[in-house]
C-alpha cells in the first residue's frame, strides 16, 4: 500500500471521528499534553475493546471446541481505524508509517521467504 493510500485514510478517519471540545467536552483537557493524553487513552480503550472481544471469543472456543469467526469481522477494521487515529494523535505521518512497516518487517522477513 501506498503511503498516499495510507494518508487518505488517515485523513478519513479523523474526519469521521475526532477528539474536540464538540464530541468530548468534559474530558479532552485543556492543555496539548492532556488532550494528547486523553486521545491516546481513548484509542487505547477502543484496540482493548476489540482484542478483549476476541479473546472472549477464542477462550469460548478453546471451551467449547467451537468457533464462531463472525462476530471477531469488524474487529480487524477497528484495530487498523484505531491505530491510525493513535498514529495520527502522535504526529506519525503516512510516510513515516508505512517506512517503518517496510523496515519492521524485513527485520523480521524470513530468509527463506
Amino acid at each position: 500500500m501506498k503511503s498516499q493510500e495510507i494518508d487518505n485514510l488517515m485523513q478519513l478517519v479523523l474526519d469521521s471521528w475526532s477528539f474536540d471540545q464538540e464530541h468530548y467536552a468534559h474530558s479532552v483537557g485543556n492543555t496539548e499534553s492532556e488532550k494528547l493524553a486523553f486521545a491516546a487513552g481513548h484509542v487505547n480503550d477502543h484496540i482493548n475493546e476489540s482484542t478483549g472481544r476476541i479473546s472472549r471469543i477464542i477462550g469460548e472456543a478453546q471451551h467449547t471446541g467451537v468457533f464462531d469467526s463472525e462476530p471477531l469481522r469488524q474487529d480487524p477494521r477497528r484495530i487498523v481505524v484505531n491505530g491510525l487515529r493513535l498514529a495520527a494523535v502522535l504526529g506519525i505521518s503516512a510516510e513515516e508509517l508505512v517506512a517503518d512497516i517496510h523496515a519492521w518487517a524485513k527485520k523480521y522477513k524470513s530468509p527463506t521467504r
